[in-house]
């Protein structure tokens, strides 16, 4: 039995996840922008809700085309209106995961860079400790400045 619905229930669903990708995409350069600030809980965070909303509409879209294959009434006419929505959805979706590959070796030479970072400090602190002024001086030491 058709589902008359059906086919705005997939469109609906296929245009908010254009309309998510779309936003995700034009926040990239923002995102880029956040890699350079020392404070990145924000990003984290506001990351984590776009995943999270994306997972919902994953997790919507395969009860959708489950739906939408057993339909055999579907006119084609529908089903190439909603293939063309899927295609631009596949479009932004590589678009968002070339951006974020970029993102992920941003943070990862970011990293790298915060280690050599760290090393030298660790350096710097082994060699105040080897060079530096020792506890407070006892009785029976000699000062060779004085």
């Amino acid at each position: 039995m058709a589902n008359p619905e059906l086919t705005q229930r997939v469109r609906e669903h296929f245009e908010r996840q254009i309309a998510v990708l779309q936003d995700m995409l034009a926040h990239m350069e923002d995102l880029e922008r956040d890699f350079d600030e020392p404070e990145l809980e924000e990003l984290v965070r506001r990351e984590t809700e776009r995943g999270q909303e994306l997972d919902k509409l994953q997790e919507e879209m395969m009860a959708l085309l489950a739906e939408w294959e057993r339909d055999t009434e579907v006119s084609d006419g529908e089903r190439q209106s909603i293939r063309i929505l899927a295609g631009k959805i596949e479009t932004l979706a590589q678009q968002a995961a070339a951006r974020f590959a970029d993102g992920a070796k941003r943070v990862s030479d970011r990293l790298e860079t915060v280690n050599g970072q760290l090393l030298e400090i660790q350096r710097g602190r082994s060699a105040m400790r080897k060079y530096g002024p020792g506890g407070p001086p006892q009785p029976d030491n000699f000062d060779r400045d004085a």
